[in-house]
């Protein structure tokens, strides 16, 4: 009884303090431009749901947590600017909330100075990857979803210009500039702010509810009750998540992964998925493959497309690994994730579903299947494929791979017809692959050394191409500015 007093206790002083400091940002809004004031109570918003969610976990647990979840992550630099925050948080909240703004523009004015995108991106996937991956007890679950909420707002101070609310950060290209996507709901918590400070100036409003949907729709959403808008905000969480563990992964090659469709919320399509696969015997499989994938990657189509409509499947080079990156499209939206072929990590938007590791491993084995046959071959070859995989109501499957070599596309910027004076030379890192040699030629020590530790097997006849600088063309930045 003590413990839920105490519990409604919390919640009650949170909310106060969430009362106060909207009044306070909806004073100081009269005076600033409207998306500076968008992205202080966008990130307001963050700090107070942060608040909400530590507020029953004593200070020794929150410190406890982010120590031993810090210490495995293991990158001391950013662990300590956000480790500091939320034991800011657990000590003293309103502190907390009303400094996480000027935190989050300081951290980002460190980074883009000193040119630590590619760290920061491998250091939130390096969090989300431990999430995943936690069996810590001394570490709270809820301490760590708080953790990744500080990282993804972060996000939204790195953009290339941070009050663009059209788009989101994706990746970086092979020359360093930020990619960008777009936001799929950039103004979807505006007319929640609208509400707010119509209140806030003691406007009458007979129905808060219904009129915050009148503005929805006004602002182009078709809501009309709380099931519409908690839809909405699944999609937006699946998305956000969805692209945010590929970061360290997507350049202007591999921008084709980020998924084109935006994922269905409600939709059951992954239930009908079906396996028959030996996982843990598929992953170690996958640890000593027989070829890599074509230079632009493969696309494998599925006949019947009532449910399964195709899977696009790319390598990439990176931190002395090989990753596959996947793109599964079906009828509700499309779905990616990265799989390390070292260590057998497999990300998917299944593992983050309570109660759902059932599904987590259907869609695991159907995507490493798919890649199996295309990196292994023999038993998982593709004509052997309704002995591994199925779809619930589809007597038979037809799997059809598509290779796509040539030269290494763009697919960020397009291929435009190059005009002279328009591009200029760069360079671009290529992952390495596995070529066939010539009669009475065989691997040097070097290669099969590389190749092993990457986890490739070579026929006597083959050697593996390390990975190497080709020059490609980009758009000259004045050009791109006009």
């Amino acid at each position: 009884m003590q413990q839920i007093k105490k519990m409604v206790e919390a919640t009650t002083d949170i909310q106060r303090l969430s009362d106060s400091l909207w009044r306070r940002t909806m004073k100081k809004a009269k005076e600033q431009p409207k998306p500076v004031v968008i992205l202080q109570l966008r990130t307001l918003s963050t700090a107070i749901e942060i608040l909400d969610w530590i507020s029953n976990i004593p200070f020794e647990e929150l410190a406890v947590s982010l120590y031993f979840y810090c210490q495995d992550v293991n990158m001391t630099q950013f662990t300590r600017w956000y480790e500091a925050q939320l034991e800011l948080a657990g000590a003293n909240k309103e502190k907390f909330a009303t400094g996480l703004h000027r935190f989050f523009t300081e951290t980002a004015k460190k980074i883009q100075k000193n040119n630590l995108y590619d760290e920061f991106f491998e250091f939130y996937y390096r969090c989300v990857k431990l999430r995943l991956q936690n069996d810590n007890e001394r570490v709270n679950q809820t301490v760590i979803t708080a953790y990744q909420n500080l990282l993804i707002q972060q996000l939204e101070y790195l953009r290339p210009s941070k009050f663009d609310f059209n788009t989101f950060v994706a990746g970086r290209k092979t020359a360093g500039e930020i990619i960008t996507r777009n936001d799929c709901f950039p103004t979807f918590d505006h007319p929640i702010y609208q509400v707010r400070w119509e209140i806030e100036a003691g406007k009458r409003i007979a129905d808060a509810e219904e009129h915050l949907y009148e503005l929805y729709r006004k602002t182009g959403y078709d809501i009309h009750n709380a099931d519409d808008q908690n839809l909405i905000i699944a999609q937006d969480k699946i998305h956000t998540t969805t692209c945010s563990i590929l970061l360290p992964f997507i350049n202007e090659y591999t921008f084709d992964i980020i998924p084109q469709e935006i994922y269905n919320g409600n939709s059951n399509i992954l239930h009908f998925l079906m396996n028959k696969v030996d996982l843990p015997a598929l992953r170690e499989d996958l640890k000593h493959r027989k070829r890599t994938l074509p230079t632009n990657g493969v696309r494998i189509v599925f006949d019947p497309k009532e449910e399964i409509r195709e899977l696009l499947m790319k390598e990439l080079l990176y931190d002395n690994s090989i990753y596959m990156l996947y793109r599964l499209s079906t009828e509700n939206g499309d779905l990616s994730g990265v799989y390390e072929t070292k260590d057998s990590f497999f990300s998917s938007i299944c593992q983050s579903s309570e109660g759902h590791k059932y599904l987590a491993d259907r869609v695991e084995a159907f995507i490493l299947y798919c890649y199996a046959s295309q990196v292994l071959g023999g038993k998982y070859a593709l004509q052997f494929a309704n002995d591994y995989i199925a779809i619930l109501g589809c007597q038979e499957l037809t799997l059809t791979a598509y290779g796509m070599g040539g030269h290494l596309r763009n697919t960020y910027d397009g291929q435009p017809h190059r005009r002279e004076g328009e591009y200029e030379a760069g360079e671009a890192s290529i992952q390495g692959y596995i070529r066939r040699l010539p009669v009475g030629q065989s691997a040097s020590r070097e290669a099969r050394d590389m190749a092993e530790s990457l986890g490739y097997d070579l026929e006597s006849n083959e050697t593996y191409v390390r990975p190497f600088i080709k020059q490609v063309f980009r758009l000259k930045e004045k050009v791109k500015n006009n």
